[in-house]
């Protein structure tokens, strides 16, 4: 197989560089053939080079412009390319939506990663397809989770706890000038919370810390901040709940990891859900409130079986 995977791999650690992190584990596993090459740790003379000797390219990056550069040079050369549209197609505004649209029409096979952006897709591109992003964490493949943040974990929660779990990414806004992952949001809503409830916010970036610390918020001491780099798969299986506050989506991986580590999962209503998930409105605070002061613990088994590489690794083969 002819095969080149163009991406970025941890740190820092967050849904995209998980994904391509476990694509390339699972292509190793399965011995299946193929070259990657990071962006960060090369220059964009040595990629354009690299594309030239192989048939087939997939891209992953949430650059506009990159995109777009690789998909026309990818066009004229001939080249079979995949690229992964991480997040919602709906997530950009003025010429970064008309970019991202135009690097999407010339794609080969556009992948997109929730059924809102396949619909936008398949008008645009008719070879548009949807692959979940969810890549389960290989069992030989030991997590980075160093001790002392475990024991932060364990000296912060009880049994007697509802424990709660946000964000593995980095203090962004949207394109209307939100917080992304709406951290902050949750901040406020648990100084409301007694606490019997505990919230553990992933903020492996420090930028949350570093938007804290900028203005001055108080966070309450049912609030435990976890830095540097670890892994979130640690905290997930600590948490009953997993709260995904965002203001907009695309496949996110920290929901798969909690259906499948049978966690339940908390998710504003942006964008289409699984099944599984329980949705409530874009800034209901007091509905998640509810939410949140009703549940209870208990044992879940939703038999989640997702597993995106393999339809990948059936694409790439059918090439």
């Amino acid at each position: 197989m002819n095969l080149l995977i163009i991406g970025t791999l941890p740190p820092p650690i967050g849904g995209v560089t998980i994904h391509i992190s476990r694509i390339n584990e699972f292509l190793k596993e399965k011995e299946i053939p193929y070259t990657f090459i990071d962006y960060r740790k090369n220059s964009f003379f040595d990629i354009l080079k690299k594309i030239r000797e192989y048939k087939i390219i997939h891209l992953h990056t949430s650059n506009v412009f990159f995109k777009l550069i690789i998909a026309v040079y990818c066009f004229f050369l001939n080249k079979k390319s995949i690229l992964t549209f991480h997040g919602n197609l709906k997530q950009y505004s003025g010429w970064r939506y008309f970019i991202n649209n135009l690097a999407l029409k010339i794609t080969k096979i556009p992948i997109v990663l929730n059924e809102d952006s396949l619909k936008i897709g398949k008008k645009i591109n008719k070879n548009t397809q949807y692959i979940t992003a969810f890549i389960p964490p290989l069992s030989s493949v030991k997590s980075n989770c160093d001790k002392e943040n475990i024991e932060k974990i364990d000296n912060f929660i009880s049994h007697q706890n509802v424990v709660v779990c946000s964000t593995n990414g980095k203090y962004a806004l949207d394109k209307n000038g939100e917080d992304l992952y709406g951290v902050l949001e949750l901040i406020e809503l648990f100084d409301k919370l007694g606490e019997k409830y505990k919230l553990i916010i992933s903020d492996p970036t420090k930028s949350y810390l570093k938007k804290i610390d900028d203005e001055q918020i108080n966070v309450p001491k049912n609030i435990l901040i976890l830095t540097n780099e670890h892994s979130f798969i640690h905290v997930i299986k600590r948490s009953d709940i997993i709260i995904r506050n965002t203001t907009t989506d695309g496949d996110a991986l920290t929901i798969k990891e909690g259906l499948f580590y049978n966690k339940m999962i908390l998710a504003t209503d942006v964008v289409d859900r699984h099944n599984l998930v329980k949705c409530y409105k874009l800034h209901d605070i007091n509905s998640l409130k509810r939410i949140i002061e009703n549940s209870y613990k208990t044992s879940l088994d939703y038999n989640f079986d997702e597993n995106g590489a393999k339809d990948l690794a059936d694409l790439y083969k059918s090439l």
